[in-house]
């Protein structure tokens, strides 16, 4: 399934806010992990 933007920006405008804050939440937990993995390994 490919989403396109003109796909994106026919939605409504609670469907946006929606998928805006599910796309941020994705980014937050990557990096939280990816710092984590970053301390865990100790100095560089």
């Amino acid at each position: 399934m490919r989403l396109s933007v003109r796909y994106l920006l026919a939605l409504a405008s609670s469907t946006k806010y929606i998928v805006t804050g599910g796309v941020l939440l994705a980014a937050v937990t990557i990096d939280a992990l990816a710092r984590q993995g970053r301390e865990a390994s100790g100095p560089a």
